[in-house]
């Protein structure tokens, strides 16, 4: 379970970035064991924007009692098939 923010308040955060087509968040297992938000991301073809910029966007805009509310984020380019459906959610 990932008690800081849920993967559609993450969701929310990273769809306001421009350079986001569209997000899925998931919990993945980080180093410790603790189940933590994972994000994959489709960006908009010519966006500016990085794996790092969007760490940083999402880090500015959730609360301080989660430092690490999300694991570094894959970037998909264009791929929003991945996204869609809840049974290609589990995939990722």
């Amino acid at each position: 379970m990932i008690k800081c923010n849920a993967p559609f308040e993450l969701e929310e955060i990273l769809l306001k970035h421009l350079a986001v087509a569209d997000c899925a968040v998931v919990g993945a297992p980080d180093a410790d064991g603790f189940e933590v938000p994972k994000a994959y991301v489709v960006l908009r073809p010519a966006a500016p924007g990085d794996a790092d910029d969007l760490m940083t966007f999402v880090a500015e805009r959730v609360a301080r009692l989660c430092p690490q509310s999300l694991m570094p984020t894959p970037v998909l380019g264009q791929q929003p098939e991945l996204l869609g459906s809840p049974a290609e959610r589990r995939r990722l």
